[in-house]
C-alpha cells in the first residue's frame, strides 16, 4: 500500500497519555491495562451550557477490555493533557444490558435537549451471552455525570444488516441535515445506519460501507475509524493491517461522496492509502484509532499506538482535506 502524503507531522515523540490513565483496570479481576478510542471536543463550542469547564478541550478515551470510561482534559490539543480525579466517569456496572467491558466513547452535542445536551455512546458485550457487541446510549448535562439512556442497547445489527457480522461497535456519529449517521464496527468491516432521533436506527442497505481488501494491502480487518466530513465528503480514517503476516497496522483513508440526499445512492468508495505509519519505539508498529480534531487553521490527528499503550498526536493544515475531496470528485 502506498503511502499518501497528507503532511501529518507527529508532535511528540512519546505519548500524550498512556495507561497510568487508567488505573481503575488495576482494581479489577482481570487487570488489562490499555487506552484507547480517543474522543476530544472543544469544550469552547459549548459554552452556554459549560460556563465553568474543567479545561478548554476534552478527551473521552478507554481501555479495550474494562468495566470503565474516562475523561481527560487540557488548555490545547497539544497537551498537556491530565486525567480526571473522577474517573472513570462511567461504569459497566451502570449498565444493565452489557457484560464484560464498556469500550469507544463517542460523545456528540444534543443542543436539542438542554437538559442533558451531551450525549455518549459506546458499546460492550449484549446480553445475553451470543448476542454480538452492540451500542448504549449514556446522557449528561455537564459531560461528568452520566445517566444511562436505556439498559438496552440502542444501535444493534445483525448479520443481514451489516453483510458482516451481528455486531455493532465502536461507532463514530455524524449529521447530515435531519439525520444522524453512524459508521461501526460490524466485526472485520464497518457498517452505516441513519437515525432521526439518535436511538432509533435503520441499516444502510449497501452495507458494509468498507471490508479488508488484501489489493489494497489490508488484511483480517477494518479495526477503528475516525471520521470527517466535509464538501459533501465523508472522510474515513481507519486502521487496518497492512502486510499478510498481520505484524503490521497503519491508518489509512477513504473517502465516500454523501451528497446525495438519497443515501442509497451515496458512493462509490475511493481509497487513498497510508496517511500514518509508525515510527517512534513506544508505537512498536501499531497505530489505531483515529480521531480528527479542527483547530483554528489545523487538523489535529489523534491515534493509539503501541498496541494500546498509548495515545499520540499528529497534525497538518485543513487544506489537506480539501486536496483529497478535490482528488477524489476528478479521479
Amino acid at each position: 500500500m502506498t503511502t499518501l502524503d497528507l503532511r501529518f507531522r507527529r508532535l511528540s515523540d512519546t505519548p500524550l497519555l498512556d495507561t497510568r490513565a487508567v488505573p481503575w483496570c488495576l482494581e479489577e479481576a482481570r487487570p488489562r491495562p490499555t487506552v484507547i478510542f480517543p474522543t476530544v471536543v472543544d469544550s469552547a463550542a459549548y459554552k452556554d451550557v459549560l460556563p465553568r469547564p474543567l479545561d478548554r478541550f476534552y478527551m473521552y478515551y478507554a481501555p479495550h477490555h474494562s468495566h470503565g470510561i474516562g475523561l481527560a482534559s487540557a488548555p490545547h490539543p497539544e497537551g498537556p493533557w491530565t486525567a480526571f480525579a473522577g474517573n472513570p466517569i462511567f461504569r459497566l456496572e451502570d449498565v444493565p444490558g452489557l457484560r464484560g467491558h464498556i469500550s469507544s466513547p463517542e460523545l456528540v452535542y444534543r443542543p436539542d435537549h438542554p437538559e442533558a445536551a451531551f450525549w455518549l455512546y459506546f458499546h460492550g458485550q449484549a446480553l445475553p451471552p451470543g448476542g454480538g457487541q452492540q451500542t448504549c446510549l449514556a446522557t449528561s448535562p455537564d459531560g461528568l455525570r452520566w445517566s444511562l439512556y436505556a439498559p438496552e442497547p440502542v444501535l444493534t445489527a445483525t448479520a443481514e444488516q451489516t453483510s458482516d457480522h451481528h455486531t455493532a461497535a465502536y461507532v463514530r456519529v455524524f449529521r447530515i441535515g435531519r439525520w444522524w449517521y453512524g459508521l461501526y464496527k460490524a466485526e472485520k468491516a464497518h457498517g452505516l445506519a441513519r437515525s432521526s432521533d439518535g436511538i432509533s436506527w435503520e441499516h444502510w442497505p449497501h452495507n458494509p460501507v468498507i471490508r479488508p481488501e488484501a489489493a489494497a494491502s489490508e488484511y483480517d480487518r477494518i479495526r477503528h475509524t475516525g471520521i470527517v466530513v466535509q464538501d459533501g465528503m465523508l472522510f474515513i480514517l481507519y486502521s487496518t493491517l497492512t502486510r499478510p503476516d498481520l505484524s503490521r497496522e497503519e491508518i489509512t483513508l477513504a473517502t465516500l461522496p454523501v451528497a446525495d440526499d438519497d443515501w442509497t445512492r451515496w458512493g462509490p468508495l475511493h481509497r487513498h492509502g497510508v496517511v500514518l505509519t509508525p515510527e517512534h519505539e513506544w508505537e512498536a508498529g501499531d497505530l489505531r484509532d483515529p480521531f480528527i480534531l479542527r483547530h483554528d487553521d489545523s487538523l489535529y490527528l489523534f491515534y493509539t499506538g503501541g498496541h494500546e499503550q498509548g495515545i499520540g498526536l499528529a497534525k497538518t493544515c485543513t487544506d489537506a482535506l480539501t486536496h483529497i475531496s478535490l482528488a477524489a470528485q476528478t479521479g
